[in-house]
């Protein structure tokens, strides 16, 4: 690992290692809009902190958020578990569950968009997804994380929720996290995260859909989203954990996948409500 220094994050040695070159008037403008003078100040602060301890500093000290947690006796401590749940803000959330459930479990792991990897401390828990240069090395880290032997953090949406129809929330839940279910016989725990972004994230995100742009540059203001977080308060409910064999023939896996995240946003008002049958028949 690199020395961390006060000027760890280089967006210009980020970008080049992407093969993308800009002038350094743009490098100027992307250092403001990703808060990298704010983002480095928080890394060389938490320099000598790692994994779950370096997620803690960082809601505490840096951040200055409060987490609280509903639930936390649904939390396994023993098996191999996925958690996973709604991802409403695109960082801060990630690491409040990472505190959250580190409490409990020191064997986290966390499937990420690569480009987090620039979080030194956070190295040892994250595993990186390249959404940019999808390859053959992407798929076989996944699998390997899906089959070991630890507890799997996951945002099945991929990206963090939008406004739709007036309502925050996930898009489309992805399959994947119901087949590895399956697969390696590892059950799920469900978990509402309850936060949401500024006006200002969600309306850009449609103003940027209804002209047809399908890259998602709003994701750039999520470090401004996060800072913005500051001093508030989050609850995060998990429900009870649903056995692996739940996930049977009775659905497809996308239908799984879309009545969980169904479920996941029912625990917001009703953190002892249970996945069972009168739940999936709807």
């Amino acid at each position: 690992m690199s020395e961390i220094t006060e000027n760890y994050i280089d967006i210009k040695k980020i970008l080049a290692s992407k093969g993308v070159k800009v002038p350094g008037w743009v490098v100027g403008i992307l250092n403001r809009i990703l808060h990298v003078k704010q983002l480095n100040r928080g890394i060389y602060n938490q320099r000598n902190c790692f994994g779950i301890d370096f997620a803690k500093a960082v809601m505490e000290q840096e951040l200055h958020v409060n987490t609280l947690v509903v639930g936390a006796e649904n939390i396994p401590t023993q098996g191999f578990p996925i958690v996973a749940g709604n991802h409403p803000l695109g960082g801060p959330d990630g690491m409040a569950l990472i505190n959250a459930v580190g409490q409990y479990r020191k064997d986290v792991r966390f499937p990420v968009n690569d480009f987090l990897m620039y979080l030194p401390g956070l190295k040892d828990v994250f595993i990186p997804i390249d959404k940019v240069h999808r390859n053959t090395a992407n798929v076989s880290q996944l699998e390997e994380a899906f089959g070991g032997e630890n507890v799997l953090l996951y945002f099945p949406a991929g990206i963090c929720s939008r406004r739709q129809k007036g309502v925050i929330k996930d898009l489309e839940w992805k399959p994947t996290f119901i087949k590895k279910s399956v697969q390696y016989k590892r059950d799920v725990v469900p978990v509402f995260f309850d936060a949401r972004n500024r006006r200002r994230f969600y309306s850009i995100a449609n103003w940027r859909k209804r002209i047809g742009i399908k890259f998602n540059f709003e994701m750039a203001l999520l470090p401004g989203e996060m800072f913005a977080q500051s001093g508030k308060t989050f609850r995060l409910v998990f429900g009870k954990p649903i056995p692996w064999q739940t996930f049977d023939n009775r659905h497809t896996p996308k239908e799984w996948a879309a009545l969980m995240r169904e479920y996941v946003y029912e625990l917001k008002d009703n953190p002892d409500a249970v996945f069972q049958e009168s739940v999936v028949s709807k």
